[in-house]
């Protein structure tokens, strides 16, 4: 298994920041490196992303290349305009020729969400084209901080 380019869905947050982190190790041990990719839902379909949000994914994203400089690893942030948050990615994965899929999950599957949740993990794990790591960190487990 090739895993010189691995992408990591990363919206800042904990479980994606720790999927960041363990996909910027393997990457530093196979010399290769981390594309971190923020898929933002669109605000108005007719309309482009507002001022602030285009901020705060460009920090969030910022924040993801930190933290490959903590490792060592290069990680390439990446922002996409999406509704469809499984198939983005997924297009990316095969666009980029990626080696993996490092995917951090918040929430249980017993939630309100939960079904639609599941239906986006199986149409990863179904249609990807390279292997998918899911990693779950239930809420509160801890905080990772970034200077």
């Amino acid at each position: 298994m090739q895993l010189k380019r691995i992408l990591v869905p990363y919206d800042g947050e904990t479980p994606s920041e720790e999927m960041l982190r363990l996909a910027c190790l393997v990457a530093k041990s196979a010399r290769g490196h981390v594309v971190a990719l923020s898929v933002v839902p669109p605000a108005n379909p007719t309309r482009t992303l507002s001022r602030s949000t285009t901020m705060s994914t460009r920090a969030v994203l910022e924040r993801a290349e930190k933290v490959g400089a903590l490792y060592g690893v290069e990680v390439n942030g990446l922002a996409l305009q999406s509704s469809d948050v499984a198939a983005t990615v997924l297009d990316k994965a095969r666009e980029l020729g990626s080696g993996a899929i490092f995917v951090g999950l918040s929430q249980g599957l017993r939630t309100d969400d939960g079904e639609e949740l599941i239906r986006e993990i199986s149409s990863l794990v179904d249609q990807a084209p390279c292997p998918v790591l899911f990693g779950y960190l239930p809420e509160g487990e801890h905080d990772t901080s970034v200077e």
